[in-house]
């Protein structure tokens, strides 16, 4: 009957935007330390913060979107798409490109198409699509 507010993360290293994924319980965001990869999720019994790579180099931007369960994409600091996703077991990364021209920002998803959208160096649009 009331909003209520609960820190989440045990680590003051939140920086950037925060992602939240809307199938359930997920806050995905880059650590202001080392751009690395985190996320804060629900276990069902209680709040869990989890480094998901420590290698990411996410842009400093606020460049990451929820793609589906488990799934986000984010630009890194080296101007590419990328993604973070539990395969069941672990979290993984996959590269998907730099959009032949270096990736600079606006990343913008459309899941029920399956298709995520990035502004280039050179001012121009690029998308990335599942098949």
């Amino acid at each position: 009957t009331a909003w209520v507010q609960v820190r989440l993360t045990t680590t003051a290293n939140v920086g950037g935007a925060i992602a939240a994924d809307t199938g359930g319980g997920l806050a995905y965001y880059r650590s202001a330390a080392d751009n690395s990869a985190w996320c804060t999720y629900w276990t069902g019994t209680a709040w869990s913060q989890v480094q998901l790579d420590p290698l990411a180099g996410m842009s400093t931007g606020n460049s990451i979107a929820p793609y589906g369960p488990y799934v986000t994409l984010y630009l890194t600091s080296g101007g590419q798409c990328a993604a973070e996703y539990w395969n069941g077991t672990a979290w993984g990364s996959v590269l998907l490109g730099d959009g032949a021209f270096g990736l600079t920002g606006g990343l913008s998803v459309q899941r029920s198409t399956n298709l995520a959208f990035a502004r280039r160096a050179d001012g121009q649009v690029v998308v990335f699509y599942y098949q």
